[in-house]
């Protein structure tokens, strides 16, 4: 298979961390993170993560990522101001085909009519390449749209692949958003906290308990850890499709308001922190001790 298979890794928490790095803009971490798993042979890892995430983080980025030079490009995408319209535009389309989601009324005509043709192309990708091909601005996307086209190829999960359809759908529109640095100074100090998710083993079970601590189920509190915490970025572009299925996934606690799900998760936060706070120390020793990678040509030493 030409795709990468997802096992349970060992550097799930480090793993964890480049991401929310990444997002954060946090270059000294991500630098940190991806010379670590270097040197630890996770590089395939690296490689085939990188279009995944540059599409999920910032798609315009996607087709400029380059997996030869990971330290390089890791950090641009971490520079980067994100744009998630990909990233929302996938998913909320994913959900609508499940019929979880409900297109609201209050959609513009074009957002209804986006998210119903990316529903469609999820259920039926050899129909949606050829209709991208047969678009009139087809030639004038044709890199970003064959870019996107390999890297499904790369994309371990339905829903990877399905941000990747998203980005070449975007890009028909022939208004590629400019991707510029971010400009907010970032702190010197990365809540390293944050990396404890519900996809690493001490991160589902410190947020259950914080969870069922404040009177929320488990999967509540996934919710709320993600969509407040875990996918916060330093700086983003407006991602009109990002902004509605947050709204959406923070609306659909049953008996719970937007506002009342932050307050929940402002009780949750510093039980979590509370819960990981011992393997933090022994995280950034562990990292702190990376061996030392050979000078002459960075990554070019992974095939």
């Amino acid at each position: 298979m030409d795709y990468f298979e997802y096992k349970k890794s060992n550097f799930q928490l480090e793993r964890s961390i480049l991401q929310k790095a990444v997002r954060r803009g946090s270059v000294v971490w991500v630098e940190k993170i991806v010379l670590y798993l270097m040197a630890e042979g996770d590089s395939p890892w690296l490689k085939k993560r990188l279009f995944v995430m540059a599409y999920e983080e910032c798609w315009p980025l996607g087709a400029e990522m380059n997996p030869k030079n990971l330290l390089d490009s890791y950090a641009k995408l971490a520079k980067s101001v994100k744009n998630k319209n990909a990233a929302g535009l996938a998913k909320l389309a994913e959900k609508f085909n499940s019929r979880d989601y409900d297109i609201p009324s209050k959609l513009s005509q074009n957002m209804k009519i986006e998210i119903q043709d990316m529903a469609k192309a999820i259920k039926n990708t050899i129909a949606f390449w050829e209709k991208v091909e047969a678009h009139e601005n087809y030639a004038t996307a044709k890199t970003r749209i064959l870019a996107a086209k390999d890297a499904v190829k790369k994309a371990p999960f339905n829903g990877d692949k399905a941000v990747m359809y998203a980005a070449a759908y975007l890009a028909l529109n022939g208004n590629i958003p400019l991707v510029q640095p971010a400009q907010q100074k970032q702190p010197d100090e990365f809540p390293l906290w944050v990396g404890f998710d519900k996809h690493t083993d001490l991160g589902k079970e410190a947020i259950a308990k914080a969870a069922e601590a404040v009177g929320l189920n488990m999967f509540q509190g996934f919710r709320l850890a993600f969509y407040i915490e875990g996918s916060a970025c330093n700086e983003i572009y407006d991602s009109p499709y990002w902004a509605e299925l947050v709204r959406w996934q923070l609306s659909r606690m049953e008996g719970i308001t937007i506002s009342k799900a932050l307050d929940y998760w402002e009780r949750m936060k510093p039980l979590v922190i509370q819960h990981v706070q011992p393997w933090i120390d022994k995280l950034e020793e562990r990292i702190s001790n990376t061996k030392k990678m050979p000078d002459n040509g960075q990554l070019s030493l992974f095939p």
